[in-house]
């Protein structure tokens, strides 16, 4: 059994965001789409995925923004874990 890598789409244009989601859709990824910085970081939370194509200049935070977000969210999920054991 092969676990679909899961690729998330920060792009705040939506025909460009609609465009890679086709595109790696049929190469057999499972794709999420966020077209904001707010609806990223909660998408990420949830889907944790594998792969996170992020827009640099989205219109509520910067990619940084994101990024930064994001990371804090899997250092503390990690973080967690090593407790946990």
């Amino acid at each position: 059994m092969s676990i679909t890598p899961t690729i998330l789409i920060v792009e705040d244009d939506e025909s460009f965001n609609a465009l890679l989601t086709t595109v790696l859709k049929e190469e057999g990824f499972q794709v999420f789409g966020a077209h904001t910085g707010a609806e990223a970081v909660s998408l990420c939370d949830q889907v944790q995925p594998d792969l996170m194509l992020l827009d640099m200049q989205l219109p509520d935070m910067s990619g940084i923004d994101v990024l930064t977000t994001t990371c804090l969210l899997y250092t503390s999920d990690a973080a967690d874990e090593e407790d946990s054991v």
